[in-house]
């Protein structure tokens, strides 16, 4: 059983998933050996307990910036869903009225509490705001609403004026006369804990940029990137 923890923790030293195993087996050795004078295996039971023992913080170090760009990414799928969301609304709100909304009280459009991402329907225009425990009642007139500074105070309550360019020069808001015309909305946040921002938008028509990039209609848009390159995975 000492033979049995010793190779199980050395293999634990590259497998962390043996770590409990080779915990397991050295103190069942050590146990045995305590209990039967003269039996030899003390320093192999010890040597499979402590070698992947060692190794934790390298395995931590490993791991924990895995772990953030898991939670990174899962934050900017908020906004990804919350934007088709979004789009199916203005596209029930066009075919019932032949225009689009930026109201979102018109849409019906309320995030739950604890968003990371400001949600903008113009480019101009107040949001309904997010900073106190109770959620106030959205009034007629916004025109999107503010990132959820009371749940996260890390955030900010980012408006228009921290959006960069957009995809094909589009804007949040209606542009061109109705029934021709186009919607266009966005999202911004930080999924991290660096100053740069995360963006993203939807349009209701197909766009491209001046380097190839390209956006289906009604398909969200990465217009600006929060996270390293290295942190892609």
């Amino acid at each position: 059983m000492a033979v049995a923890a010793l190779v199980v923790g050395l293999m634990g030293t590259f497998l962390p998933c043996l770590a409990p195993a080779s915990l397991v087996l050295g103190l069942l050795a050590l146990l045995l050996i305590r209990r039967t004078p003269g039996l030899q295996g003390t320093r192999m039971a010890l040597v499979g307990i402590t070698a992947p023992l060692l190794m934790l913080p390298v395995w931590a170090s490993i791991a924990g910036p895995r772990y953030d760009r898991y939670l990174a990414r899962n934050r900017q799928l908020e906004c990804r869903q919350t934007l088709k969301q979004i789009a199916t609304a203005e596209g029930n709100w066009f075919r019932d009225h032949g225009t689009y909304s930026t109201d979102p009280v018109e849409l019906g459009f309320f995030p739950k509490r604890g968003n990371r991402y400001s949600y903008l329907l113009a480019s101009v225009g107040p949001l309904q705001a997010r900073r106190t425990v109770e959620s106030i009642q959205p009034a007629r007139g916004t025109t999107g609403v503010e990132a959820d500074t009371f749940q996260h105070p890390e955030q900010r309550p980012y408006a228009q004026d921290a959006l960069p360019a957009l995809l094909g020069g589009a804007a949040p808001g209606v542009t061109g006369t109705c029934p021709k015309c186009s919607f266009t909305a966005a999202c911004v946040g930080n999924a991290d804990a660096d100053p740069a921002l995360d963006v993203w938008s939807v349009s209701s028509q197909a766009r491209a940029g001046p380097n190839g990039e390209t956006a289906d209609a009604w398909e969200p848009y990465h217009d600006a990137e929060d996270l390293d390159p290295d942190q892609s995975g």
